[in-house]
């Protein structure tokens, strides 16, 4: 009897272990997904290393980048109880805001450098791809 009732706690516990593993790697997978979806890093370090912004322009847009890191740091904590397609609407709706508010102190191409640091693909058959 003590041998099935060990084998029983044992099982339980590996039973728990498992669970709280997977949610640990659930919850981990939705944080990542919102840092991919909204890599306000990136769009910072873009901002400072890509523009040649002057000290007074740097110093005003570091409270609209703490107000976002903010925003996605409060996403971060409420991870755990969202799905994928939520956090995706809201990391748009963030990214949406923050071009807003950079249209404010930047130019349209710049804001365009610093959120779209990747350029699409071009059309094959532009113009400029047959040059």
């Amino acid at each position: 009897m003590k041998k099935v009732l060990s084998i029983l706690a044992l099982f339980i516990s590996l039973s728990t272990s498992i669970s709280h593993a997977q949610d640990y790697m659930q919850d981990t997978r939705i944080e990542r997904a919102i840092i991919r979806s909204f890599p306000l890093e990136q769009i910072w370090a873009n901002t400072l290393l890509k523009l040649n912004l002057s000290d007074k322009k740097i110093v005003r847009l570091r409270p609209v980048f703490q107000t976002f890191w903010d925003h996605r740091q409060q996403m971060l904590e409420g991870a755990k109880s969202e799905d994928r397609i939520k956090v995706r609407e809201r990391t748009d709706a963030l990214k949406y805001k923050l071009k807003q508010e950079l249209s404010k102190h930047l130019e349209p191409g710049q804001v365009r450098a610093v959120i779209s640091p990747y350029p699409p693909l071009q059309n094959p058959s532009s113009p400029r791809s047959q040059s």
